[in-house]
């Protein structure tokens, strides 16, 4: 499995790819909107999901859509 940069974004292939290639086996996805309990100003952001944590790694996992005149995948 390997993710094509180039390519427009799809949430279950990167859910994917983080499973399989990037975190440990402990990662569980539990994908929930955050954006009402972000407790600061979110000029730019449309939208924030959760979409799981790797407690091993103690990393909690984001997907933020947000209105840029850049390249919304950075």
């Amino acid at each position: 499995m390997s993710i094509n940069f180039n390519a427009s974004y799809n949430r279950e292939n990167w859910i994917e790819f983080l499973r399989i290639k990037l975190l440990p086996d402990d990662f569980q996805q539990n994908i929930e909107n955050v954006k009402d309990s972000i407790d600061f100003k979110l000029n730019r952001f449309e939208k924030v999901t959760y979409l799981g944590e790797s407690k091993l790694l103690n990393l909690s996992v984001y997907e933020v859509i947000h209105r840029s005149e850049y390249d919304p995948r950075v």
